[in-house]
């Protein structure tokens, strides 16, 4: 299935372990959102600690609340800062607005 030309730009992909700070819970700000077409929604922001890989659940901080991650794509910057493309399937754009915080769950 062909992506869109900004799901392109996001060419570094990853499964499982990518390595990013592991020893810190998952946080992750989202930016902008857009949708592949019968793939999902797509958050693209910034990791701020953790790691997160397909499959994870996280917790976002809007009413769509526990969500499992379905891919994610990773753009190493090289200044300390990782962006991230993360894919959830059932979300939609308006789910995933400019702020909306995703992170570790908690029991």
């Amino acid at each position: 299935m062909p992506l869109t030309a900004t799901a392109a730009l996001w060419a570094q992909r990853v499964r499982g372990d990518h390595g990013l700070m592991p020893t810190q819970d998952f946080h992750f700000v989202v930016e902008r959102a857009f949708v592949i077409s019968g793939r999902g929604a797509v958050a693209v922001g910034t990791l701020v600690s953790g790691q997160v890989t397909s499959g994870d659940t996280v917790c976002l901080h809007t009413d769509a609340g526990i969500v499992r991650v379905d891919d994610v794509w990773v753009e190493l910057t090289g200044a300390g800062t990782d962006r991230l493309a993360l894919l959830f399937r059932g979300l939609t754009k308006e789910d995933l607005l400019p702020g909306t915080i995703a992170r570790s769950c908690r029991d």
